[in-house]
């Protein structure tokens, strides 16, 4: 995955350890969405903003390493592209996610309440990966 560095940072968590690269990734993932990210309750998904195709084309290639079904969209008229999280991937997004920032924890475990999880607690959820 290449995300503008010149580098690629799949070759730092794919390993032949697949526990720790999932966890490496799913930290990652964690820290990318709680920085670049939003959850949108609006349009019930959570959504990442770029215009480097490439880099959110890699972050969907370690989404569906970890089982996370993603879509990348172009958006205004292909100056910019747009990936997706949406429906019951949600959930499985949110077995490795727990954003740091309270607000973005509070918006996510709203809309996992949207999608009828209502007693399904972010904390349950995650107990896994800490």
């Amino acid at each position: 995955m290449d995300l503008g560095s010149g580098g690629h940072l799949s070759q730092y968590f794919l390993s032949k350890d697949k526990v720790k690269a999932k966890n490496l990734i799913c930290a990652w993932i964690r820290a990318y969405i709680d920085d670049e990210g939003y959850v949108d309750l609006k349009t019930r998904r959570i959504a990442v903003t770029s215009i480097n195709k490439n880099g959110l084309r890699g972050v969907k290639d370690l989404l569906e390493f970890l089982g996370v079904p993603c879509k990348v969209y172009k958006i205004m008229e292909g100056y910019a592209y747009k990936l997706v999280i949406s429906g019951n991937n949600l959930v499985k997004l949110a077995q490795c996610l727990k954003p740091l920032r309270p607000e973005k924890r509070r918006r996510l475990q709203e809309l996992l309440s949207i999608y009828e999880y209502k007693n399904l607690k972010l904390t349950t959820v995650m107990k896994a990966y800490g």
